[in-house]
């Protein structure tokens, strides 16, 4: 489960990216005789999916962590510790 959760941050942080240069290019232009782009509803659209991928990304990197914490000895000795010893 960790393969999934490392490839889908790094989909959607390369999602992301080229989102936000897409929402930059979509209003690029007006100098040297190339002409303007005036797309602001594309550019307003990409820029709502490349937060959206940047955050997807950040919660995928949380959720690896979290597996790769619950897969380590170091959380099962911690839990051993402090939850059954509550227990007995």
């Amino acid at each position: 489960m960790k393969k999934i959760y490392e490839y889908t941050t790094i989909v959607m942080s390369i999602v992301g990216t080229f989102c936000m240069i897409g929402a930059a290019g979509a209003i690029d232009g007006g100098y040297n005789g190339i002409p303007m782009n005036d797309n602001w509803a594309l550019c307003f659209a990409l820029f709502l999916i490349g937060v959206a991928s940047f955050i997807l990304a950040l919660y995928s990197q949380v959720l690896y962590s979290e597996a790769d914490s619950k897969s380590s000895s170091y959380y099962k000795d911690l839990t051993e510790y402090y939850i059954d010893e509550e227990i007995k």
